[in-house]
């Protein structure tokens, strides 16, 4: 991911990777690309305070995203943000939930620009804070025993280890943390695979964001109660 200020009133992140690529009009039903999670949610989000958002994918070829977003117009307000490191911006002093705490994500998905984007919306709300985000199976495992979050959401298909298997360690070995299933892929057999490992719910990456937020919130809810892990 590359931030980048283009003139005084703008910022730009860029993020790539190599992956596989998509057909960005074969990605989410026409009916969903304004309220779906993912891309499209964000692009609606930033034309909405006027900024910019580009998406360059090819099959086979990778992905890039390209975001441009307006800087504060208050001069005092600006320097304050260009004088802050990324760290600071990022990392808002945790804010008390309804729950009482901080609900503590950590995001599974295979896809950078898919992390990043749902990262990006999630930390939009007050009582969740994503405390860290996984490119496959091993690495989710190895991150729920290291920072405890409350909350995974995972994605069905990993690299390795996959979505069901994660799944289905952590819940075993990790009982007090819910999961979450999140997939492209809607047919019942696969949600059935990912509730029968454990998890808590299963979601499609196609629906709305606020049914994804109202899981979070409910799993945490039900959820035994998690020391806070390191850093936290």
């Amino acid at each position: 991911m590359q931030l980048d200020r283009i003139d005084d009133d703008h910022i730009q992140i860029v993020v790539s990777d190599k992956g596989v690529g998509f057909d960005l009009t074969s990605l989410v039903p026409a009916e969903n690309r304004e309220t779906g999670l993912g891309l499209f949610s964000i692009r609606e989000r930033l034309e909405h305070v006027g900024g910019q958002f580009t998406v360059d994918s090819t099959p086979g070829r990778g992905t890039r995203v390209t975001l441009v977003a307006p800087m504060p117009r208050d001069r005092d307000a600006h320097e304050a943000v260009a004088a802050r490191p990324l760290e600071a911006i990022v990392s808002a002093p945790p804010a008390t939930s309804s729950i009482g705490r901080r609900i503590r994500v950590l995001l599974v998905d295979d896809h950078t620009i898919v992390r990043k984007g749902l990262m990006g919306l999630l930390k939009q709300e007050d009582d969740i804070d994503v405390v860290a985000e996984a490119g496959n199976g091993r690495e989710a495992i190895e991150l729920a025993h290291r920072l405890h979050p409350n909350v995974v959401v995972m994605d069905l298909s990993l690299p390795g280890v996959n979505g069901v298997e994660a799944t289905r360690r952590i819940t075993a070995e990790l009982p007090e943390i819910q999961v979450i299933g999140l997939s492209m892929y809607e047919e019942a057999f696969q949600a059935d695979a990912m509730l029968g490992a454990g998890a808590k719910a299963y979601l499609s990456k196609v629906g709305p964001l606020p049914a994804l937020i109202a899981a979070i919130r409910d799993a945490a809810a039900h959820g035994n109660p998690i020391p806070p892990g390191p850093g936290a």
